[in-house]
Formats: structure tokens, C-alpha cells, sequence
């Protein structure tokens, strides 16, 4: 099994399912033709924004999902508490997520509302290697 292969995720995953939390996980089977590092980098993206839900939001149902295509697009959504005021994405969890997805040319964003957060990354068109740091 490859480091940050979608079955190393849902290995992860079924660690934290239980029956008071849900989590739908769905990867594209095309996530396996991915760069080894980018796969890698989704893999801690998308644990680290589960984490930071069952850490922070108490939350009964976490949405996961991996799309590829042109574009590849990776969503965590769950239904706990959301950011209260004055919570900050400048942590070293948000700040690292960010590192990662910049690393690869990509987007992050986080939305939050008193009733759930949803972290949202996005690569594309295609990249195939990461920048270089200056």
C-alpha cells in the first residue's frame, strides 16, 4: 500500500468511525495515477482537516471526497460547530495544509458556519510536479 493511497485513507478513516460519527469517503479511482507526492500532501490535508473536526467541532457526520479530472478537487465537509468568533485558520494545521496546496500551484479555502466547516482544496489544470521554493 502506497504512503497517502486512497486505501491508506480509508484505513485511517474506519479508525475514527463509530456510532456516533459518520464518514462518507469517496476517492476517485483515478487518484492512484496522481504524482506519489501529491498524494501524499492530499493524504495529510484530508486527515489533518478530519482531525481538526473531531478535534474542535464535535461533529456526527464528515463528508469525504476526491475528485479527478482536469482539475483535482478535494472537499472535508462536517456538520459540527463550525469556527467560533474569533477562531482563527492561521493555526499550524491551516498554516500547513496551505503550505502543501501551494506547493502544487493549488487552492485552499475554509467556510465556516455555526453549523459546519468545509475545508476545500483545488489542483489544476493537472500540475505534475511541485514548485520549488525560491
Amino acid at each position: 500500500m502506497r504512503a497517502g493511497s486512497p486505501q491508506a485513507l480509508e484505513r485511517v478513516v474506519a479508525r475514527w468511525r463509530n456510532d456516533r460519527l459518520r464518514i462518507d469517503l469517496t476517492v476517485d479511482a483515478r487518484a492512484e495515477t496522481l504524482p506519489p507526492g501529491l498524494v501524499e500532501d492530499l493524504y495529510f490535508i484530508l486527515t489533518e482537516s478530519i482531525f481538526n473536526a473531531l478535534r474542535h467541532a464535535n461533529p456526527t457526520r464528515i463528508g469525504v471526497q476526491v475528485q479527478v479530472a482536469e482539475v483535482v478537487q478535494c472537499t472535508v465537509v462536517d456538520d459540527g460547530s463550525g469556527l467560533t468568533t474569533g477562531s482563527t485558520t492561521e493555526g499550524f494545521g491551516f498554516v500547513s495544509m496551505r503550505q502543501r496546496v501551494e506547493r502544487w500551484g493549488g487552492q485552499f479555502h475554509v467556510t465556516s458556519t455555526g453549523t459546519g466547516t468545509c475545508v476545500s482544496v483545488r489542483f489544476g489544470p493537472f500540475v505534475v510536479s511541485p514548485r520549488r521554493r525560491a
